[in-house]
């Protein structure tokens, strides 16, 4: 393994940058963090799950191969009765498994 795939990019530094190239119909992604660039590369067949992790992965995609959508919304805030509901319909949601 060459010492250039072995450099690891501070936290600080590493970043996932996912845009839509509308006269090109495609999405462009662009990411040097290290779980996403195991999960695109998976995702897109340039790598199994049993090889070496590059450090980057930079392409684009066909927008009829890869979908994106992305949201910005505030966090909701559960009282501790609702939880509960959602923790117990959770605990019989993975009883039925």
């Amino acid at each position: 393994m060459s010492e250039e795939k072995r450099k690891v990019i501070p936290r600080s530094e590493q970043e996932t940058i996912v845009s839509y190239d509308v006269e090109r119909k495609q999405w462009h992604i662009y990411t040097d963090y290290p779980k996403h660039v195991r999960k695109y590369a998976i995702l897109l067949g340039k790598i199994d799950k049993n090889d070496e992790l590059p450090l980057t992965l930079d392409e684009y995609v066909d927008s009829d191969v890869f979908s994106a959508s992305f949201s910005v919304r505030k966090k909701r805030e559960l009282s501790e009765e609702e939880r509960q509901v959602l923790s117990e319909r959770m605990r019989k949601q993975h009883e039925g498994d």
